[in-house]
């Protein structure tokens, strides 16, 4: 391991604090915001096609079935939160409980007049929650990504995914495995946006955009593991406020 990712591994941070850390964050940052207007999200990126089955229900090409069964999820997730005096016993309101404290329109990404997915919503809804809801199974034998209880499939089917699920202690490498550049962008700026954090300054930022603007953001083109261990220990430092 290079000298550079040695501190990733920290034993404070858990996927609980790293959710609860970007819930607090803004949805936009000046340089993620000057980015995506010169490289808007294409429809065959994978969060904009799950953003275009949450928000439009039209599709110009046939979606991943998977992402519409995330759809049906999220809203019988957000159907079941309502109900306090039963939800505790339901598993699916156990995975996604940590949500609870986004509104519906942040969940669905329906705050603005013309929705349009936003890094956040891409972070937390499209990375975090998804992979909450799959976990390993074998099928005939061979294991497959799947949602996490067949016993509520429509008609009985398992449905299988091309995502991963979160693994136990895995979870550090898949969020330094990020490989899509606005998204990294705002996770760095909205890190940066923390109060009294002083390792993250200014400059940095502006490297970071620079070297993406100017396309190093390519595999190999800079090390995201040092911006992510700059994040890790922003984090770690991080206490929620009451």
């Amino acid at each position: 391991m290079s000298d550079d990712n040695k501190n990733t591994q920290s034993n404070k941070l858990t996927l609980e604090k790293v959710i609860k850390f970007y819930m607090s964050k803004e949805e936009h940052y000046d340089n993620v915001k000057e980015y995506m207007e010169k490289n808007p999200a294409k429809d065959s990126e994978g969060y904009k096609k799950l953003f275009n089955v949450f928000s439009y229900r039209i599709f110009k090409d046939l979606p991943a079935k998977d992402d519409v069964y995330f759809c049906y999820l999220i809203h019988k997730y957000l159907e079941i939160r309502k109900d306090y005096a039963n939800r505790e016993g339901n598993e699916l309101w156990n995975r996604l409980c940590i949500f609870d404290r986004m509104n519906e329109e942040e969940i669905l990404c329906k705050k603005n007049k013309v929705p349009e997915p936003n890094q956040k919503w891409h972070l937390l809804i499209s990375f975090c929650a998804y992979k909450k809801l799959l976990e390993k199974k074998e099928i005939n034998g061979i294991k497959n990504n799947v949602f996490f209880d067949e016993n509520i499939y429509e008609d009985g089917q398992i449905i299988l995914s091309s995502a991963t699920p979160f693994a136990i202690n895995q979870y550090k490498q898949l969020f330094l495995g990020i490989n899509h550049v606005p998204l990294k962008l705002w996770m760095y700026e909205a890190a940066a946006d923390t109060k009294n954090q002083h390792i993250i300054t200014p400059d940095i930022i502006e490297e970071l955009s620079k070297d993406i603007n100017e396309g190093r953001a390519t595999k190999g083109g800079y090390n995201w593991g040092k911006y992510w261990n700059d994040i890790v220990k922003i984090i770690d430092a991080w206490e929620e406020e009451t």
